[in-house]
Formats: structure tokens, sequence, C-alpha cells
């Protein structure tokens, strides 16, 4: 059929027919020659951090001077310093790691400890964390017994199911993405580890990517454990989670027998065994042997989840103790769920909060357009573009992000302005959607970070830093006001089908807040939130047993373990995961509305369907009492460095519509006086072109002066707000910083910046921390 020879994945090593001119081997040879400590150092720091959940230096891409300092300097150095010497062995440094004391040490809290280092960064006590997303499949595979141990070999194949989730197999699909039916077996390749899943940056796992596996858009170095609902549906309903619980149950009885004491032998859980002897006099319900049967024994599943990595190495017998104490209820037809033991209440939930003042807003959407929108073309007129376009410009100090490609001829795009509304806002003719909102809308014309470069601009706009591991705009709403609803997550991110925005989980992670507060990702596509549905002999009052039995053993391990707040949280999960059950399948179910609000949001237009369906979303899920819900746009899809004449208009006809419509209908309902609107990106373009090769005329970076929108939720509507120079580069009237944004989004919502916050040891975490943050009281109603 004229195809090569047929060749693995693999680093191309000494491959004599790829030309090389040598120079990346000899730089290569030269940072790890032992001469340069700096390589080493964050070798080790990363092994380390997988160790240990955080590294030495905890900004882990970062060693420089905006990154963290060491927290124990003398051994970061020893261990680089040893790590050379042994000829760069990993396995002599993970060997080293792992037999030390540090890694072997009890991870009991001690009260004295906590005092001085709440979050552990001198290591008083081994940390508990979850097993990595890789892992705790591979934990599932090997306490059922059906984990395949080859080495090497072809990548096992995935394929999405008939819900569009990625999953273990071949893809059967014809050429036109159509299912055939086919079923190509395996033969027990699908039981190989993780680390040998095939890796497709467009196809993730779908149950790596539900437990945080490495974002492969991005440049992930380090993966941010979350603890949200969609996890505890995933070892609730899903069927590989099942069939691995089923097989462990098959493996014990087995094993063990029909003796009790066999299997508490095996479970290591003694103690157990003898208050299921108790409880065996408890009454007596049959149907548990059939309704327990199916989720009970996956408590290995949440047991393996919450113990880290070293404990599953070290010792299987929590996860087989509770399987073991599952399968000893079923034998002994034990039905009734245990009293709740009394405990402290969680330190942290997402119980309504009172607000510090009287708030205007209740729930906010926004709309981030990740990649920069060009202000200069949509919404900041410039007279003197059109008048000097294409000319030189002898003034400005224009900082370049692709310097090869810097000019200074100015650039007028071929979009005319014209003013909308009796308020007169002139607005570019690719928005005329928003043109007929515009009287309840503030544009403001004076945006900056000052920080020129995507990520960090992200970083300043969504946690008012430019390095990551901070809380994200939506984790701190929710951790200072709570949610109205407990049927849904408190805050929920709509994610764009093509891929990830840049920065990826940073945009909505919890940061150094308990992990309760990271936002929960909906799917990109139908279903939206996945395993909703659990197996047919477990729906109803069974698996009420079932979680309530699951939440009895997991409040007693948080009662061994008080003050672990991820723990409280994955109780917390599964409660939600319980009510999300119906609730999230109602929320997401858009055939709820009528034909006029389809047409309203744009979805009978293949533009803009897309983005209309998720405006329509968000605002079933702020009706519903979702305290916080931000819309992405694909990774750099406003990124215009060329092609823009082409390009803005496309990126315009996906959006303008559905945004316009989110206005118009929440103000339609009643809505938009209490929920505040957001739209904007980390950045606009500068107002002079990037000679892009082909003469494709696009536009740089610009986070000096750029346009945000803001509608709704105690904001004055019909105005524009701040002003750049005559050429649109810099913000020079009025100007709005990112800090300034919080401080007025804060205010809308009745918080007190200087009140929300989280002790830390290093100080006092906070949203702002700058005393320069002011109130944009201008443009308050």
């Amino acid at each position: 059929d004229g195809r090569g020879t047929e060749v693995l994945a693999r680093i191309p090593l000494d491959d004599p027919t790829i030309p090389t001119s040598g120079r990346r081997l000899a730089y290569a040879r030269w940072l790890t020659n032992g001469k340069h400590p700096l390589v080493t150092r964050v070798f080790v720091n990363r092994i380390w951090m997988h160790h240990f959940g955080r590294g030495l230096v905890a900004s882990v891409g970062d060693f420089g001077r905006l990154g963290e300092k060491p927290s124990h300097p003398e051994l970061l150095d020893w261990l680089a310093d040893e790590f050379t010497r042994s000829g760069w062995s990993l396995k002599k440094l993970h060997r080293t790691l792992m037999t030390s004391a540090t890694y072997r040490q009890s991870s009991r809290r001690r009260p004295e400890l906590d005092v001085v280092d709440s979050e552990n960064r001198l290591l008083g006590r081994m940390s508990i964390r979850r097993l990595e997303a890789e892992t705790v499949r591979d934990a599932m595979l090997a306490a059922s017994g059906d984990l395949t141990v080859k080495l090497f070999g072809a990548p096992i194949p995935v394929a999405p199911d008939e819900t569009g989730q990625i999953i273990v197999g071949v893809d059967t699909r014809d050429t036109a993405g159509r299912p055939t039916g086919k079923h190509v077996p395996l033969n027990g390749e699908e039981y190989r580890r993780s680390v040998y899943i095939a890796v497709r940056r467009t196809m993730p796992l779908a149950m790596l990517e539900t437990f945080d596996a490495a974002t492969l858009a991005p440049n992930c170095v380090i993966r941010t454990p979350s603890t949200v609902a969609p996890q505890s549906l995933m070892l609730m309903n899903n069927e590989f989670a099942a069939d691995q619980a089923e097989a462990l149950a098959d493996r014990v009885a087995r094993e063990v027998g029909s003796v009790p004491a066999a299997q508490a032998r095996l479970a290591g859980r003694q103690e157990k065994a003898r208050d299921v002897g108790s409880a065996s006099t408890q009454q007596f319900l049959p149907s548990v042997v059939d309704l327990q049967r199916f989720l009970v024994r996956r408590l290995i599943l949440e047991n393996a989840v919450m113990f880290s990595r070293r404990h599953f190495l070290a010792s299987q017998s929590f996860s087989l103790g509770s399987i073991a104490l599952a399968w000893l209820l079923e034998r002994d037809g034990v039905a009734a769920v245990p009293a709740k033991p009394t405990l402290e209440r969680p330190t942290f939930d997402l119980k309504p909060k009172q607000p510090h003042a009287e708030p205007k807003a209740r729930a906010m959407i926004s709309m981030f357009m990740q990649g920069g929108p060009s202000h200069v073309d949509l919404f900041d007129p410039k007279p003197e573009l059109s008048k000097h376009h294409m000319q030189e410009y002898s003034g400005g100090d224009f900082k370049f992000d692709s310097v090869d490609q810097a000019s200074r001829k100015l650039f007028a795009g071929p979009w005319p302005f014209r003013k909308h509304g009796d308020c007169g806002t002139e607005l570019s003719s690719l928005l005329p959607h928003l043109g007929s909102v515009i009287d309840d809308v503030c544009v403001i014309r004076s945006m900056r970070t000052g920080v020129n470069n995507h990520g960090q601009s992200i970083f300043a706009l969504q946690s008012g830093g430019i390095l990551p591991g901070r809380p994200a705009l939506g984790a701190w709403m929710t951790y200072a006001l709570g949610s109205e609803n407990d049927d849904l997550p408190a805050f929920m991110v709509l994610r764009d089908p093509v891929s990830l925005p840049v920065e990826g989980v940073y945009n909505w992670s919890n940061g150094f807040l308990p992990s309760l507060f990271q936002g929960t990702v909906a799917r990109p596509t139908e279903p939206r939130i996945a395993n909703l549905d659990p197996p047919p002999h477990m729906q109803g009052k069974p698996q009420e047993r079932f979680l309530a039995f699951l939440e009895q053993l997991n409040r007693e391990h948080l009662a061994e373990r008080p003050g672990e707040n991820d723990l409280a949280a994955r109780i917390a999960s599964y409660e939600l995961a319980a009510k999300m059950q119906s609730a999230a399948k109602e929320a997401f179910d858009i055939s709820r509305e009528t034909k006029e609000t389809h047409e309203l949001y744009g979805l009978g237009r293949p533009e803009s369907r897309e983005f209309g369906t998720r405006c329509l979303i968000a605002r079933r899920l702020i009706e519903r009492g979702v305290r916080f819900v931000q819309l992405f746009t694909a990774n750099q899809e406003w990124d215009h460095h060329g092609n823009i004449v082409t390009s803005l208009p496309k990126a315009c006809l996906k959006i303008d519509q559905p945004a316009a419509a989110l206005v118009r209908d929440l103000k339609e309902r009643g809505l938009l006086d209490t929920t505040l609107v957001h739209w904007g990106g980390e950045m606009g373009r500068l107002p002079v072109i990037q000679a892009a090769a082909k003469g494709a005329v696009g536009r740089d970076h610009n986070t000096y002066g750029f346009t945000h929108w803001l509608a709704g939720g105690g904001i004055k509507g019909g105005m524009t707000y701040g002003a750049t120079d005559e050429i649109g580069h810099k913000s020079v009237e009025n100007i709005v910083n990112h800090y300034d944004y919080h401080a007025t989004l804060f205010h809308l919502f009745g918080l007190d910046p200087q009140r929300v916050n989280f002790p830390r040891p290093t100080g006092i975490g906070q949203l702002i921390e700058t005393q320069q943050a002011r109130i944009v009281q201008e443009i308050l109603s």
C-alpha cells in the first residue's frame, strides 16, 4: 500500500537518518557536565516533588528572581551534588529519597507543629495526598488482580465511546467518524500499566483527565490535584471502576473462601472484623446482598485514592481491609449503617456565607477571551490610525513578543465603527449584536496588567499575581461566599471543545485554598457531566445505603487525621456527586428552553452554536444558584499575530451573538441586576502591524492598554470608562489595573478584600496584595 516500515513512538536518539549540526547535543552535554548546579537542582527538585507532593522549591518551574526560595537550601544542594556524583543515576536518587527517614515518617498531624508550619513546608510529617491519575488506575488493576506487568511494546490504544468519552480500546470508526459497531479485542493489553497508554493530545483518557493528569496543550510543570464531584461520580458509576470492584470482590472470595477470620486477616483490619461481629446482630435486610454487591466493594478505589503512593506501595492493608469489611457485611447480611461518630464539622464548606456589606451582585459569569482580542479593531476607535494607516510611527516604546517580526507601521483595521444605543457608544461593525444591548454595558477602555505575555497576564487577571499556584478568582468567590445551591458545584468552568486555554487548570485552580474551592470543569460536549447514571441495580435506596456506609468509613478516616481538609473535601464531593445525578441533568438540559431562546443565543447558526450553547448553560447554572461560572475560548483563539483580517471576524462570529444574548436574556428574566457579566481577555493588541510571512498582517501583544466590558450586578450601563492614547497603545486616562478590577468585583459582592484571606506560614494569602488597589466607583450604578 506504499507505506513504509511501522515504528513505535520514541525519542530519535542517535538516528543517522536525521540531519543534525550537533549543537543541541553539545548544549545538553554542557548543561549536564556538573559545572552548572542550576540544572541538577531543578531536576532533583522535580523528583522530590514527585515523592513528597511539593518541591523543596515550590515554584518548580521558576528558580529565578520571581520564584520561591527553597525550604531546605542545604538539602537541595546536597542532593544535587550527590546526583551529579552518581552519574545522574535516577535509580540511586529515588532510592535515597524513598529510604530516608523523612519519606518514612508518619503522616499524622501534631498540633504543636501545625501552629508553626500548617502547610508542612518544613516536613515535620509526611503529607497525605492523592495518588496521581495514572496510579489511581494502576492501583485498581493491581488490587483486582487484573494488572498485566508486561514491559515495553506498542502503546495501549484509546478511542471515543458512544458518549464521546475517551476510553481504552481500538478506534473502529469509519473515515467520516461514524461508529461501525466493530470490536477489536486487546487480549489483556488493556490491563497494562497506564504509562503505556497512547498519548494523544486531542484524546486524553477520560479517567486520567478526571483525576488531573498532566494537560498536554500548555507546559505542565505541576499537576494541581483537585477534589471535585466528577471524580466521585467516576468512582461511583463508571463502568471500568465497576468492573474492577467486581473483580476484586471475586478475588477476595476466591483467595480466602468463606471463613470470616481469614477474610479479616487478608484485610489486615482485625478490629473492623470485630466491629462487624457486633454489628451482625443488627436488623437483617437480605436485599443488601444484591444491592451492595456492586459498589460497596469499591471502597478500595476511594481508599487508594486518598492514600499517597508511599502508603499504597508499603501496604495495601487499608484498602483490602475496606473490601474485606464490605464482603463480610454482605455475607452477614448487615444493612444498617452504624451511627455517625461525634466529629467536629469540617473547617471549610460551601454553605452560603454573609458578605461584609450589602451586595449588588450575587453571581458572576465571566467570558474569558483567551489570546487577547484586538481592542483597537473592536472597542476603541482611533482616527489617528486611519489617518496614518501603514505609515511609520516615530513615537511609542512598543514591546514585542515576536521581536524578529517587529514593525512600526500603524495599521487601521478595515472594519468601521458606528454608534449604538441611546448612549452612543462606538463599536466595530464586527459586533452588531453587542451594539443591541450596549445601553446595559460598561466598556472599560483602559485595562492594564503590564506583563506582556499570555501566562503572566492571565495569572494577573485570574489570580492577582503573575506566578502559578495562586487561587483563581472563582475559588476566592466561593471561599468567601459559598454557594446558594447544594446540588451543583459553586464554581463551574465551561471550556472550549477545541482545547484548554493557555495555563490550563491554573485558570480555575484553588491554589493554596482547600481543594473544595477548585472549579469543576464540565465536558465540552455531551454528556457535560459524565457518569451521572448509576448501574441499574444500584439506583435509589441501594446507592443511598452504599454512600452512607462509605461516608461512615471516610469520616472515621478523617477522625484519625483531624485537620486534613482534603479528606473533608472528599466527603463533601461524594455528597455533592449524589445530588448532581439528578440536578446536573436538569441544569444542562437546554432542550427545555424554547425555540425563541435557542434562536436568541444563535444555536441555529454553525458559527455561534457551540459558544451559544455554553452561554445558555451558564444562564441556567446561575439561575439555579451556582455562584461563579467561567467560559473560556480555545487556546490562543484571539492571539492574532497573523491573518487578523480573516481570523478576527471568525472569532467575532462565534461570540458576538451569544454574549449579547446572555445580557438580554438575564435582563428579561430579572437576573441581570444581581448577576455580574464579564467579557475580556488577558491583553489587547498593538496598533502597529506584525510583519508576518507572506504579508498576512497581524498584531503583537499589548497589556498596557486594552478593553473589557461589564454588565449587570451593580454596574452602570451605557457608558465607556477610561481611555488609551491617540493610537491605542497605552492606557492614559482612568487606568484600571488588574487589582483595581478585582477590588471593584469584591465591592460589588459586598466583600472587603482585606478580610477575604487565608492564613499561611509565609503570611496572609489574599487575592489583592497591594495597597494601591482602588474601587472604580465611577462605573457603579
